[in-house]
């Protein structure tokens, strides 16, 4: 739970860094304002993506064990991402 609590922080804390300063700085310089607002909506969106793709739930199909189904390439892939954007 407290892992939780950190984990939370940490991201609270980026976001706001991001958005207050970095984000705001970028878009203040005149060029390329348009490819940079692409980028970042890009990012969301990829983010979002991985977010939603990334975690399953067992529940429903009566096993709670992964070892129970096929470790196929889009199931690696999606863990991949997620231990590389989610690191516990």
């Amino acid at each position: 739970m407290l892992d939780v609590v950190f984990l939370a922080l940490s991201g609270g804390t980026f976001l706001y860094v991001a958005c207050s300063e970095i984000i705001v700085h970028e878009f203040d310089r005149g060029s390329m304002r348009l490819l940079k607002m692409f980028l970042v909506v890009l990012g969301g969106v990829l983010i979002g993506a991985l977010w939603f793709l990334g975690g399953h739930s067992h529940a429903e199909e009566g096993h709670d064990n992964h070892d129970d189904h096929d470790d196929d390439d889009e199931h690696r892939l999606i863990r991949m991402l997620h231990s590389i954007l989610f690191v516990k």
